[in-house]
């Protein structure tokens, strides 16, 4: 911990990208009404608020491999063992990262104006998946040969992940060739844990250029079936509209709660905190790859 605060420009670097990051998508997507339009943007606010922690992937390889080489030397002297090193330089960074996430947050998550009943699962997710991100940026750092080839293999990772997570392509729509990597994916538990809280509850409304209709129905001997279209199943939910003296139309809303989006984007059905638990399993195998790339691996330069 002492190291990290006797090397401020990179924590300092970090928190200042996070803030600027929260206040950029903060005022991108500032206080989305809920309406038609307004439901897709607040699928699009949950999806591109993982931008802070996914940057900061990038940042732990160059720095990870930079203490990599005191590492060999202390090693070869004897002085510390993979775990004694590797694992501390991994709590150490927690705080850091931890602080600049909830900073994040904070500011990200109230200028949206997602419903403050999801506020603590957004803040415990992201404060999870932002420790995956560094967890997997250090696993890179640990096993690549070098900090080209880091920086090389962590966008390639995260253009599959983000792919499909289930946004781009939502979940039901992912080919059966590719659909076991949504499940193996740690974007797809993010967005979908976050998704379920931002959505699940919420009422969309529609402006008047967003309604929708369809031609009052009729029999074939131009008798109504119904006396209106408020008496259409499921009732209550169509509006008679004269379009002229020859053609009437039953006007509708698309879109009216949260769940239907989430059906729309193939969320899956379970409980919203498993998101988080498989967030926590994601991390523990990042920090075993890591530490089993220090144990074994040595790319030294003579």
């Amino acid at each position: 911990l002492t190291v990290y605060w006797r090397t401020p420009e990179y924590n300092f670097t970090r928190f200042v990208t996070g803030v600027f990051e929260a206040l950029l998508l903060g005022f991108s997507f500032l206080q989305v009404p809920n309406t038609q339009a307004g439901q897709l943007i607040l699928v699009s606010a949950s999806f591109m608020s993982s931008l802070a922690s996914l940057m900061n992937i990038n940042s732990a390889v160059g720095n990870v491999i930079g203490d990599r080489i005191a590492f060999y030397r202390e090693s070869a002297a004897g002085a510390y063992s993979a775990f004694a090193y590797y694992i501390p330089l991994l709590i150490a960074d927690a705080p850091f990262t931890l602080v600049t996430n909830f900073v994040f947050g904070i500011l990200f998550f109230f200028m949206v104006g997602f419903q403050t009943s999801a506020y603590g699962f957004f803040l415990v997710a992201g404060l999870i998946y932002s420790l995956w991100a560094i967890a997997t940026g250090s696993m890179f750092g640990a096993i690549s040969p070098s900090e080209d080839i880091g920086l090389t293999l962590v966008p390639l990772m995260n253009s599959v992940l983000n792919l499909l997570a289930g946004f781009l392509i939502p979940a039901n729509a992912i080919p059966a060739y590719y659909i076991w990597i949504y499940w193996i994916n740690p974007n797809a538990y993010y967005l979908s844990g976050i998704l379920k809280a931002v959505l699940t509850g919420v009422e969309f409304i529609c402006t008047e250029d967003e309604l929708a209709a369809f031609p009052y129905p009729g029999n074939t001997d131009d008798t109504y079936a119904f006396p209106d279209c408020e008496s259409i199943p499921p009732q209550n939910e169509y509006t008679t509209v004269v379009v002229n003296s020859t053609f009437t139309a039953c006007e509708f809303c698309p879109v009216t709660s949260g769940d239907q989006v989430l059906t729309q984007f193939g969320v899956p059905e379970y409980d919203q905190w498993i998101s988080v638990g498989a967030l926590i399993g994601f991390t523990a195998f990042s920090w075993i790859v890591g530490y089993l790339g220090f144990k074994y691996l040595r790319y030294l330069s003579r």
